[in-house]
């Protein structure tokens, strides 16, 4: 009788350290997966051992797998891991996010929207399905259905920090793409439209124009400009055909040139290819008076 309770307590030893040894290789495993690069299946298997079938957090490790397959365009086996995983822990959600990811990569926005919104309702308060769905209602420009989404949350999204940035990225990005920023009756502008405060401003379809008061120039009528309220230094300044010059003070060679235009149907002055820190883009103003 002892001999075969020591021969059971070997084999549970033995069985348990085999079990902490392949627990060990998937948290290392997992650990590698999580960095990024472009992982094949047989890359996911050699990493992966066939035990545990889930990670830390309860996702089914089918997911890593499903993740290669789709990314390596064999998506028949894709599909087959991501049914596995939804049948493992049906309530991550988790499957829908990566079809709504792969969707979106592939350019198939109704397809990566119908899965992010899946995703989303299924676990509102994931933070990934959040930002997953607001990115793609942001490509859209659906601002109603982002805050609605917000709403759907609940506390989370005034309590937490980083739901908050995200939605605040995601919400201007899905503003600017109703920024007005073709003006097809922009013509060269006269020295007479130029004189006054021009402060930048945005402006988009339907909606009213938002002022950046930040930004400010002030172009008196001795061809003087001063650039803004913190700046000491003034500037003169010339138009030449449908160039901006400036200069300093006492010097006949301009140091900056700008292409401007000005739009009557707006009221818009426009700026074109202003040099910004990752390239160039056209910015705009508004003319005010020095009572706003």
């Amino acid at each position: 009788m002892k001999k075969l309770f020591f021969v059971f307590l070997i084999l549970i030893s033995a069985l348990s350290l085999f079990s902490n040894y392949l627990i060990m290789k998937s948290l290392r495993g997992q650990y590698v997966l999580d960095q990024p690069n472009n992982f094949t299946l047989k890359q996911v298997d050699s990493l992966l051992p066939f035990y545990p079938t889930a990670s830390a957090t309860s996702m089914p490790l089918d997911l890593y797998r499903a993740k290669a397959s789709l990314n390596h365009d064999d998506y028949a086996m894709g599909y087959s891991f991501l049914l596995n995983a939804k049948k493992q822990n049906p309530y991550t959600f988790y499957p829908e996010l990566i079809l709504s990811k792969f969707h979106l990569n592939m350019g198939l926005l109704d397809s990566a929207l119908y899965y992010g919104k899946k995703s989303f309702m299924g676990w509102p308060k994931n933070f990934d399905h959040f930002q997953n769905y607001l990115n793609v209602l942001s490509i859209y420009g659906d601002t109603l259905s982002m805050i609605d989404a917000a709403k759907f949350v609940g506390p989370n999204v005034s309590s937490q920090e980083k739901f908050i940035k995200v939605f605040k990225e995601e919400y201007n990005k899905a503003k600017l793409k109703y920024l007005i920023s073709n003006y097809p009756d922009a013509k060269i502008l006269s020295s007479k439209t130029l004189t006054g405060k021009w402060v930048r401003a945005f402006n988009f379809e339907n909606s009213k124009t938002i002022i950046d008061s930040t930004i400010s120039y002030f172009f008196n009528d001795n061809e003087v400009l001063i650039k803004s309220p913190t700046d000491n230094l003034d500037y003169n300044y010339k138009i030449k055909l449908d160039s901006l010059n400036f200069y300093f003070k006492g010097q006949a060679k301009p140091f900056y040139k700008i292409h401007v235009m000005y739009s009557d149907s707006l009221q818009t002055l426009i700026f074109k290819n202003i040099k910004i820190p990752n390239g160039y883009q056209d910015q705009y103003f508004k003319k005010v008076n020095d009572n706003n």
